[in-house]
């Protein structure tokens, strides 16, 4: 089993219209020829500096899982808590570093690591999680009470305190709103599934084996993995799986594919409408 990878951004019509930048950002490739990954990362606009705190974000779950995967590091949830634990050592580090405060680092990661046969995502914070199998197209949005997502970096500093307190108690409800799509349009499905989430818990965040053999048995052969920034969500005139089905109409996935997607999109949808709202990214890991 052989993947590719990619991803693309870009910024949304309110950032470009109010001189403000663009607080999304994401990387994908391979670490040490062994593990390829994805990773997405969207910055809270009433944050700081967080268009740099998303890219921190980003580099520092790339190094951490360039430091952690190896020829024979097994992939599953203790190696993505410790992924979590030394991305986050690294963000401190950057942001002593350069002078930054905790606020400028509020931003969500989602990412998405390929070793061997096995893929797993985690979530932390919102965005929406794109699964293609053969049979079905399974979409996940995670939905936050008050629309106030746990970010990675309420475990630095008192941050965490103040994240209890704007929701008054520890765990905080939650939801998935995922919608399983057959390849043949005749059958729709969705569930929404509410989670309380309490502090540690977002810590360690939203964890998927998309992999699974239960998984694929029931949905046929994995196609591909997309990790998507809120933005799909807040594209003018459209909805969220009309998004992501279009962000995943690849004409073929040599070099970058989901570069000429985004961009093929983009000019389309400037056509009948002011395009993505928010600031908008795309990683993905596609079967070769």
């Amino acid at each position: 089993m052989t993947f590719v990878t990619d991803h693309a951004f870009h910024i949304g019509f309110q950032h470009r219209s109010n001189g403000k930048p663009n607080q999304d950002y994401t990387l994908s490739g391979t670490l040490n020829n062994y593990t390829n990954y994805t990773i997405v990362s969207d910055g809270c606009s009433s944050g700081g500096m967080t268009d740099i705190g998303s890219r921190l974000i980003v580099l520092a779950t790339k190094r951490a899982l360039e430091e952690l995967s190896t020829s024979d590091s097994l992939v599953d949830e203790a190696f993505i808590t410790q992924v979590n634990q030394l991305r986050n050592n690294y963000l401190e580090l950057y942001r002593v570093q350069l002078g930054l405060t905790h606020p400028d680092l509020l931003a969500t990661c989602l990412y998405a690591i390929n070793q061997d046969e096995s893929i797993f995502i985690n979530v932390i914070g919102d965005g929406v999680v794109a699964i293609q199998y053969e049979n079905c197209l399974v979409i996940h949005q995670f939905d936050w009470n008050m629309n106030t997502p746990y970010y990675p970096a309420y475990r630095q500093g008192n941050l965490e305190d103040s994240f209890k307190s704007a929701h008054k108690s520890v765990e905080l409800p939650f939801t998935i709103s995922t919608q399983t799509i057959s390849s043949n349009e005749g059958e729709k499905e969705t569930k929404q599934t509410a989670i309380g989430y309490t502090v540690e818990v977002g810590m360690k965040g939203w964890i998927c084996n998309p992999t699974d053999p239960d998984l694929e048995t029931k949905n046929g052969r994995l196609i591909s993995v997309a990790l998507f920034s809120d933005g799909v969500e807040q594209v003018d005139g459209m909805q969220c799986v009309d998004v992501v089905r279009q962000l995943l109409a690849y004409k073929s996935i040599n070099g970058q594919f989901a570069v000429r997607r985004m961009n093929r999109f983009l000019t389309e949808n400037s056509k009948v409408g002011r395009g993505p709202l928010d600031d908008i990214s795309c990683a993905v890991i596609h079967r070769n």
